[in-house]
This record gives C-alpha cells, structure tokens and sequence, in this order.
C-alpha cells in the first residue's frame, strides 16, 4: 500500500524488483526496480533521483498518472459492477446445481 501511496503522491519511485511490485512500477517509465538483495544498486538508485531532479520529477508526474488511471475508485467500482452482473446473467440461465461454481 505505502508504493501505491507514493505513486499518489507524485514521489519517484524505487522499489525492489519482485512480482508485486510489477503491477505498479514499470523500470525506468514510472520508477526504478532494483535487485532485491543488491543494496549498493538501491543506493545508486535513489542517488540518481537526488542527482537528476528533472528526472525525478518526470517519473513521479507519471506515477501519479498511472495510480490515477489504473486505481480510480470510479473504474474499480465499474468494473465490480460488470463482474456482478455477468455472474448474475449466467446465474439467471443455469441450473442451480451449477451456481456453485460461480
């Protein structure tokens, strides 16, 4: 939650470059990944933001982008919707012995 907080936020980006990460940093678009033990390329990561302000500042502009479009609440919320009422139209035409496995 605390990485898609700071996508929010509008905060450059460094992570460390594993599964659930992917889902919201894509490396050098919206954030840096680094190798999950490699402390030294962490370290020249979050330098180069310190370093690059320019860069810094287009990474987070994007991140927030990305946290608004891809997390809206409205769009969650529509696409919820859309799974309930697809589940509620094939529940409307199959018998009730099937139900359980919806």
């Amino acid at each position: 939650m605390a990485l898609f907080e700071a996508m929010a936020a509008g905060k450059p980006i460094v992570a460390k470059d594993i599964p659930g990460n992917w889902e919201f940093i894509k490396h050098g678009v919206n954030g840096l990944l680094v190798l999950k033990a490699d402390l030294e390329a962490l370290a020249r990561a979050r330098k180069k933001f310190l370093d690059e302000s320019v860069l810094s500042s287009e990474l987070g502009t994007i991140s927030t982008k990305d946290a608004r479009e891809k997390f809206d609440i409205a769009l969650t919320i529509r696409e919820l919707e859309s799974v309930w009422q697809s589940r509620e139209n094939v529940a409307s035409c199959c018998p009730d012995s099937w139900l359980r496995w919806l």
